[in-house]
């Protein structure tokens, strides 16, 4: 709907930039890992909990959003039909599917090591992307 050779030259193009830029146990990490620049460390003395703290822990509920950035990069792959099955991005699907399943706790939980801010839109995106990828293949391993 609207799609021309233009736009599919820039989905292959983003496609090809994500699987270059996968970590090669199958995740991506947030910019600020990828490009070396670590959040300030913090003092707020005896108590914190403040207004700025959090402020600055909801800023920062990217930093360790590994599984909701994961489940994200294996929509953009599930999206334009590449899954873990036989094509040029089978390879990158697979180990992002299977650090995902990795990331699941005792309760079901996928959210990682998200902050309070981005635990459930993190458990979240790895369901569907994960229900998404079952759903195109009906693969249950």
């Amino acid at each position: 709907m609207g799609a021309n050779e233009a736009s599919e030259r820039a989905v292959e193009a983003s496609l090809n930039w994500l699987a270059a830029h996968q970590h090669a146990r199958g995740y991506w990490q947030p910019i600020e890992a990828t490009l070396g620049r670590e959040p300030e460390k913090l003092n707020f003395g005896e108590g914190g909990g403040g207004v700025r703290e959090q402020q600055l822990e909801r800023e920062r509920s990217g930093l360790q959003s590994e599984s909701g950035l994961t489940a994200l990069a294996v929509l953009a792959f599930l999206g334009k039909g590449y899954t873990h099955e036989e094509n040029v991005f089978a390879e990158n699907v697979d180990r992002a599917l299977r650090w995902l399943v990795s990331q699941q706790d005792a309760q079901g939980f996928l959210g990682g090591k998200a902050n309070r801010y981005a635990r459930m839109y993190c458990h979240g995106m790895a369901t569907i992307a994960l229900g998404e990828a079952y759903g195109m293949t009906r693969d249950r391993s």
